[in-house]
């Protein structure tokens, strides 16, 4: 379905080719705002006005029709006139601009035909769009697709200070200075730098190629961030180029991925990851309080896809013909409300647990569970040193109240455990939006640690909406 923008609630831009001399006086924003001379410059120019009220808002966020409308209007560019180019841009009052981003290879959308104008702007989107916009000069392409967007601006010093991570929401004050900085070639106030901003352990935008500068058609052709079916690409910098967001229920250990090892793929292997479980490694609560080593990995995934209510988890496992089922340990599954509380607060997960029979449940965490008891299955997980499907599949229910939601776990395409009744949220709010990326020996006592060294691999990992 289309979702159109109302013009109603979005904010009011006059976006003009020939400068005016108006002296900006907006009420919240006051000389000590870092940003006053920059926001003053912008609505000087002509290439923002403020909200109906007055009030320019210079800590609200911005979304992509927003950000694209006023870098486009502040290029000077024709503006073309067919505002249908996207499947969910067709005459907003946006759609122009859009049209134009997108003619001038800015943009290249989604590969499902989408724009998703409504969502908001990150500041590594943010510097793609500005960078190839303005024209600066983009070093090489790496692995990473957003460093050399980074880089261009940090060449520029137009990184605002208060840019504190990769993919954090921009602020229009920040759009203010990133645009007036790049516009008056002012090089002399402070900036961060692409090593800065990935040194201070922020969440990495997701791995999935935007435009380098190829034409539209190429970028529509690529995987574009924000679309499901979503796979999370398994490469020797996986952990640099996925969202961990780390392992923070009670302080502690963060981040907890070292004992991943990326394996090369090779003859009827896919590219894997090898999951370690170091003798006497246990959960991260053992590891942590008993000096234990770490084991396997403990890490919130929140890659950048749309949140939905119903999703499904596809990955390949091979577990060793020797695994030591007897102790206990748990396996991947899908996450929920990492987006809305990010430092904690309410949340759902839902995981695997193998028992010491190698027979596997379904664990973790819900609002509630209204009824019937935890499936266990039937036979043990296969421990044959072959690859094997595993899906979970969980589906919110529909209110408080509501007993609408439940979660299954499919092994190589047959339904091994379900579990009904549940409930993951207690308003419409919450949606599935991360995997719960857990695998490891035991929970709080040392009894239940890995026995022996041993591992299990896994491999094509996606998200699939149902």
């Amino acid at each position: 379905m289309r979702t159109h923008l109302s013009v109603s609630v979005s904010l009011v831009f006059i976006t003009l080719l020939t400068p005016r001399a108006i002296q900006a006086a907006f009420p919240d924003v006051p000389a000590s705002n870092p940003y006053a001379d920059s926001i003053n410059y912008v609505q000087s120019e002509g290439i923002v006005s403020g909200y109906p009220d007055g009030t320019f808002g210079p800590s609200k966020t911005i979304n992509r029709a927003e950000f694209t409308k006023i870098i486009v209007g502040s290029t000077g560019k024709d503006i073309v006139q067919n505002g249908a180019c996207f499947t969910d841009v067709a005459n907003e009052w946006f759609a122009v601009f859009v049209c134009t981003a997108k003619n001038l290879d800015v943009i290249g959308g989604y590969p499902d035909g989408t724009f998703r104008p409504e969502r908001l702007v990150t500041f590594v989107e943010a510097a793609k769009i500005i960078s190839l916009a303005y024209g600066l000069t983009l070093p090489s392409a790496t692995d990473m697709w957003f460093e050399r967007f980074v880089v261009a601006m940090e060449e520029s010093r137009a990184i605002p200070v208060s840019i504190s991570a990769l993919d954090a929401p921009l602020a229009r004050g920040e759009m203010a200075e990133m645009i007036a900085r790049l516009r008056q070639n002012d090089r002399g106030r402070p900036s961060q730098t692409f090593n800065s901003l990935m040194g201070h352990g922020n969440s990495i935008p997701a791995m999935i190629p935007a435009n380098n500068g190829a034409s539209s058609s190429s970028v529509q052709a690529e995987q574009a961030i924000g679309s499901l079916p979503f796979e999370f690409v398994i490469s020797q910098d996986w952990a640099s180029q996925w969202h961990l967001t780390g392992f923070t229920a009670d302080n502690l250990v963060n981040p907890y991925h070292d004992p991943v090892e990326y394996m090369t793929g090779n003859g009827d292997d896919p590219a894997f990851l090898r999951l370690h479980y170091p003798e006497g490694s246990g959960s991260p609560f053992v590891a942590h309080n008993y000096n234990k080593p770490f084991g396997g990995v403990s890490e919130y995934v929140d890659g950048d896809y749309p949140s939905t209510d119903h999703i499904v988890l596809r990955y390949d496992i091979r577990v060793p013909k020797d695994f030591p089922f007897h102790a206990g340990g748990i396996l991947p599954g899908i996450y929920s409300g990492l987006r809305q509380n990010l430092k904690g607060g309410t949340r759902s997960y839902i995981i695997i647990h193998w028992d010491t029979d190698g027979r596997i449940s379904l664990g973790g965490r819900v609002q509630m569970r209204t009824g019937g008891s935890p499936m266990l299955s039937e036979e043990s997980f296969p421990a044959d040193d072959q690859w094997h499907t595993v899906e979970v599949e969980a589906k919110m229910n529909e209110g408080k109240t509501n007993r609408g939601g439940y979660a299954i776990v499919r092994v190589d395409g047959e339904e091994t455990v379900r579990q009904d009744n549940l409930i993951f949220r207690t308003d419409d709010s919450e949606l599935f939006d991360g995997i719960a990326f857990f695998s490891y020996f035991g929970s709080l006592s040392t009894n239940d640690s890995a026995p022996r060294d041993t591992y299990v691999d896994i491999a094509n990992i996606v998200l699939l909406k149902k």
